[in-house]
């Protein structure tokens, strides 16, 4: 079962920032191709350790939200584009069944 994840980046030119809310998992960059590449390589790393991790530990790990200040940032600058830089919404979805994950592990 795939899982559609919450990314976002933003930023200028030569400095960027992508975080995935739902893993809490950010990366910086200097392009928004840069960040959007190594954003979703950690994304990937992150789910084979958690298949590595014992399965009383999964899904507590695939369910580990960004802090709510940080979700609500976003959402902010999603709706309100004039009080801070306009994020840029990354389209991710997760593959948990290719990195050995269980569905039910998956299941929020």
């Amino acid at each position: 079962m795939d899982r559609r994840l919450s990314c976002y980046a933003y930023g200028r030119p030569n400095d960027w920032e992508a975080i995935c809310v739902d893993l809490n998992i950010a990366v910086n960059g200097t392009t928004l191709e840069e960040v959007t590449e190594s954003l979703g390589v950690c994304i990937s790393l992150y789910l084979e350790a958690v298949a590595d991790s014992p399965v009383e530990d999964q899904h507590r790990l695939l369910h580990r939200r960004s802090p709510w200040h940080v979700r609500a940032k976003l959402a902010c600058w999603a709706r309100l584009p004039w009080i801070g830089c306009l994020p840029v919404l990354l389209q991710v979805v997760a593959h948990p069944q290719e990195v050995g994950l269980g569905i039910a592990a998956g299941h929020p």
